[in-house]
């Protein structure tokens, strides 16, 4: 399921990729994914990873992932984090 941080992210990627003059086939290339993927980053319909996203961040020259949060309050963010460990918590029951 989509989130609005997901589409907020998404949309922070697509404007800093486009702001750097790289194409989502280029984005691809450096991480060793399809476009089609970054595309459903970028949409907000894939949700990126902790770990790609810092990878995506480094490409652009930036050491943390921060500016890619930009227009993500705290409280949204805070409810993500929530809404997540309830998930996994109830995996680790059943």
């Amino acid at each position: 399921m989509t989130s609005q941080i997901d589409i907020i992210v998404g949309a922070n990627i697509r404007k800093t990729r486009k702001k750097a003059g790289v194409t989502q086939a280029g984005l691809a290339r450096h991480l060793s994914i399809t476009s089609q993927q970054v595309q459903k980053y970028e949409t907000g319909v894939n949700r990126v990873s902790a770990g790609r996203l810092l990878e995506i961040a480094n490409v652009f020259g930036y050491s943390t992932v921060l500016p890619l949060y930009d227009g993500v309050n705290n409280v949204q963010l805070c409810d993500a984090v929530v809404m997540d460990l309830a998930k996994h918590m109830i995996r680790w029951r059943t």
